[in-house]
C-alpha cells in the first residue's frame, strides 16, 4: 500500500519539532513516532505547547482546517495586502471587513486568540480556542469579522 504523505510545515518548539502532514488526505501532527489527528491528545501529550501562541495557533488551525486557512501573523502586512487586493472580484462581493481588532495569536484569559483567513475565498476570521482544551471545554470557534462599520451606515 503506497503511503500519500505530504509534509505542509515543521513547527519548532523549544527542542520539540512537530510535523504538519497531509496523509491520505488527513491534516495530521506528528510528535516523536506519534501521529494526532485531534488536539485533545495532542495537548495531553504536549501540555507545554500552551505556553507558545503561534505554534499552538498554527497546530490548531491545521488539524480543524488543513491547507485551508493560514494564521495572520504579521498584521500590518495582512492589512496592507487586504486592502491592496479588496477590488479582487472574490473580496469585493463580500464588501470590507474591519481588521482594526488583528493581532499576532495571544494566550488570555485562559484562551487562545489568532487570525486566520480563508485561503479559499480570502475570507478573514477571529478564531477563540479554551485553554487548556479538554473534552469538557466550549467548541473552537472561527467567527467572520465584522464589517466595516461605514459600510454599513445609510446616507
Amino acid at each position: 500500500m503506497v503511503n500519500l504523505s505530504t509534509t505542509i510545515q515543521n513547527i519548532h518548539i523549544g527542542d520539540v519539532i512537530l510535523v504538519l502532514s497531509i496523509e491520505e488526505g488527513i491534516p495530521c501532527v506528528r510528535y516523536k513516532e506519534s501521529r494526532y489527528l485531534s488536539l485533545i491528545p495532542l495537548f495531553e501529550e504536549l501540555p507545554a505547547l500552551y505556553d507558545h501562541a503561534l505554534g499552538c495557533a498554527e497546530v490548531v488551525n491545521f488539524l480543524l482546517l488543513g491547507e485551508h486557512g493560514q494564521v495572520i501573523t504579521e498584521t500590518d502586512s495582512y492589512r496592507a495586502a487586504y486592502l491592496k487586493n479588496k477590488e479582487n472580484p472574490l473580496l469585493s462581493r463580500y464588501g470590507e471587513y474591519d481588521l482594526s481588532s488583528l493581532h499576532p495569536p495571544q494566550l488570555t484569559d485562559h484562551q487562545l486568540i489568532f487570525f486566520i483567513h480563508d485561503l479559499t475565498d480570502g475570507l478573514p476570521y477571529q478564531v477563540t480556542c479554551p485553554i487548556p482544551y479538554t473534552a469538557d471545554a466550549k467548541p473552537i470557534q472561527y467567527q467572520l469579522l465584522p464589517y466595516k462599520s461605514s459600510l454599513l451606515s445609510c446616507p
